[in-house]
């Protein structure tokens, strides 16, 4: 995705998902935006709504837990084990 605009590709996604509520690219698309944008928790919600709607989405899926993995790494810090 190109970084160039995250905001106006969010807010392009936003509308067509205001259009099309269940449209899992949609969602996996925003989810990417917002990603880059460094919005993981935004990114999460965004996977885990397209796997909602269709389950067999492992893309989302895989996503939807990285972002997870690394939220929780991010906030309690590297493991030292």
């Amino acid at each position: 995705m190109d970084k160039g605009d995250l905001d106006g590709a969010i807010a392009d996604f936003n509308r067509a998902l205001e259009l099309d509520p269940k449209s899992v690219a949609g969602y996996v698309n925003r989810g990417l935006a917002k990603h880059d944008k460094g919005d993981l928790a935004g990114a999460i919600a965004d996977y885990d709504r397209a796997i909602e709607l269709d389950p067999k989405q492992a893309i989302a899926y895989g996503k939807s837990r990285f972002h997870q993995n690394r939220s929780r790494v991010i906030s309690t810090g590297p493991s030292r084990t």
